[in-house]
């Protein structure tokens, strides 16, 4: 995020229990959990599809731990959707998918006009 008036109010809401808010806001209804997995899902993937095959071929000779964290973690390296670690980063990927559940949310919540 490049706006300090955007990162300011997000940091705002983060220090206000924002990231625990967001988690139990997405819980509420089955069909924002599976919004939420699947933007989790899509990160991973087009992390992965946008690395170089060099890229892709070192992340090959890495333990399987790492390799599996490279290609499956969610945003901002997320091991579980259930995890919400960081509005800022959350909002990022809202503002460049234009489809993350809780970047709405975050949009509501602080007054952001996409």
């Amino acid at each position: 995020l490049t706006c300090p008036a955007i990162v300011a109010r997000i940091g705002v809401l983060e220090r206000d229990n924002g990231c625990r808010r967001a988690k139990d806001w997405v819980t509420e209804k089955d069909s924002r959990v599976e919004a939420y997995k699947k933007n989790h899902r899509e990160y991973a993937a087009v992390r992965w599809h946008s690395m170089s095959t060099e890229d892709r071929d070192y992340v090959a000779t890495l333990p399987a731990n790492f390799q599996s964290r490279i290609k499956f973690s969610g945003i901002g390296g997320a091991a579980s959707w259930r995890n919400t670690k960081c509005l800022h980063q959350i909002y990022a990927h809202h503002l460049n998918a234009r489809n993350n559940i809780i970047g709405v949310w975050i949009d509501d919540t602080i007054a952001i006009e996409p």
